[in-house]
């Protein structure tokens, strides 16, 4: 379940974003217009208790760690064990959002909160090159 929270978050996580400026609100803005259209993406079936994770962490993603992680924890419709999860998944989004700082040379790796995400950069600035439109038939 995990892999289709990062990817409903990968995915949605900035449609709320005006410009390519800081814009410490973008994540209510990306989860209030996921609310309002009543995004679901075809292929990925969360529970209700998963989509309400992601929605934090699209929330969260773009504030600093400390207010994610206290979002996270003072969560009361979280277990523990959620918490411990969430927070994993906090990390994991916060890296692939720092990767995506590749297209404007604004990526500082050392900022990268995990150990597998600092191994990545090469790869995101990769990416970059690649025709990922054609890749999903997006053109047509």
């Amino acid at each position: 379940m995990d892999k289709q929270v990062l990817v409903y978050f990968s995915l949605l996580h900035d449609i709320g974003r005006a410009g390519e400026n800081e814009e410490p609100s973008h994540g209510e803005q990306s989860v209030k217009q996921i609310r309002q259209r009543g995004i679901r993406l075809k292929g990925i079936q969360l529970s209700r208790k998963d989509y309400r994770i992601a929605e934090l962490l699209i929330q969260y993603h773009c504030w600093d760690d400390q207010q994610g992680i206290e979002a996270i924890q003072t969560a009361p419709w979280l277990t523990r064990k959620d918490k411990e999860r969430v927070r994993r998944l906090y990390m994991i989004c916060k890296d692939m959002d720092g990767l995506d700082r590749v297209r404007f040379n604004g990526l500082d790796y050392r900022m990268l909160r995990t150990e597998y995400a600092r191994r990545l950069p090469l790869v995101a600035g990769c990416l970059l090159q690649e025709p990922i439109q054609e890749l999903f038939n997006l053109d047509n």
